[in-house]
């Protein structure tokens, strides 16, 4: 969230409940430190599809990788929210309520209109058909060669690469 403040943007993060990792709690001090809001329950205008959203981005980092089972509630609204939504939605790694290994195979997951996957796509990346980016340059070269990880080249000092698009096995936004 730095690098958005002190890029121009105006971030907002959504953040139901407090923090009981110290991890957490001091990533939530340093976006206040910083100006950022956090909000606890979101914009009721968020998912009217013939009104104004209150953002113009929404990024979808609301479970982390090795989420499992059906969103619980409030998560489980801010899915229908999100995906009712106009603004964009870009996830970050794997969409939430997908499997990291095989996409959203009931449907009943977040399909974003962008995904990011950072040091390296995610198996469900094959399920996505959308713009596709890989950020960060994490990954020394002998790890990947040990690892068989196809890492593509990054465009001069570029810390992202956009990715060929794969068939989608499910509806795109």
């Amino acid at each position: 969230y730095q690098r958005r403040v002190h890029g121009g943007y105006e971030p907002t993060v959504y953040y139901p409940r407090p923090p009981s990792k110290a991890l957490y709690v001091n990533l939530l001090k340093q976006c206040e430190s910083l100006g950022i809001p956090i909000i606890a329950s979101l914009p009721t205008d968020l998912a009217d599809p013939a009104g104004p959203t209150p953002f113009d981005l929404l990024v979808d980092a609301l479970f982390g990788f090795s989420f499992r089972g059906p969103p619980k509630a409030p998560y489980d609204a801010v899915l229908r929210a999100m995906a009712q939504s106009p603004a964009p939605v870009a996830s970050i790694d794997v969409p939430s309520g997908w499997d990291v290994e095989l996409g959203s195979p009931t449907g009943s997951g977040l399909f974003p209109d962008l995904l990011v996957s950072l040091t390296a796509p995610k198996l469900c990346a094959q399920h996505y058909g959308g713009p596709h980016y890989l950020g960060g340059r994490f990954i020394a070269p002998s790890f990947a060669q040990r690892h068989a990880l196809d890492i593509p080249a990054y465009p001069g000092a570029s810390q992202f690469v956009r990715l060929d698009a794969v068939a989608p096995s499910g509806p795109v936004r």
